[in-house]
């Protein structure tokens, strides 16, 4: 199944953070890929120490995309792109494995799924043309029965909506950056 965690509201990634968890409680392998976000946050020193669980990111702090400049939009592109191929070669793995384990009657002996696949904030690259969106295209309407995925952002494109089996709209009714209150570590990151 495909879920979608959009919206203005905080705790997009704080979902897609539980599900993982609950995954590897399961015995179950996660790719837990992050866009837009190489600076450390507390979630990865705590998803780092599951077992069966792969953290893909790129491996530096960018600024905000309105102050990129081209070079650097060129960098991060490229690194999204490369991870997303990791992922698709991962899933295409599952698809091979998930038919040669059916049983006689073509159905998995197992409910839990074999692959959780979290992509944390791809609305953005996607929007932004910061990744290839026909590798996205490929990966959502081709996914295996085997492989569970998750997308986290604002603003999903309508071909996200359209695929997902899960769609939550987290709405924002106040916060406390609205009084002048920065992030805090452990709270919001």
């Amino acid at each position: 199944m495909i879920h979608l965690y959009s919206g203005e509201g905080r705790g997009k990634t704080s979902i897609a953070v539980g599900t993982a968890v609950r995954m590897a409680g399961a015995g179950g392998r996660i790719i837990f890929a992050q866009f837009m976000k190489g600076s450390e946050s507390s979630e990865i020193k705590v998803l780092k120490s599951l077992p069966g669980l792969e953290i893909c990111r790129v491996p530096e702090a960018y600024p905000f995309y309105n102050q990129m400049s081209k070079e650097q939009i060129e960098k991060i592109t490229k690194q999204h792109n490369a991870i997303l191929a990791h992922i698709m070669e991962e899933v295409e793995s599952v698809r091979s494995l998930h038919k040669n384990e059916q049983d006689a009657k073509g159905q998995m002996q197992s409910d839990i799924p074999q692959l959780l696949v979290v992509l944390d904030e791809i609305t953005y690259p996607v929007s932004w043309n910061l990744i290839d969106k026909e590798m996205v295209s490929r990966l959502l309407s081709n996914l295996p029965e085997s492989v569970e995925l998750i997308m986290t952002g604002r603003s999903p494109s309508e071909e996200m909506i359209t695929f997902s089996d899960y769609w939550s709209e987290l709405s924002m009714k106040c916060h406390p950056y609205e009084k002048g209150v920065t992030a805090r570590e452990g709270v919001e990151y």
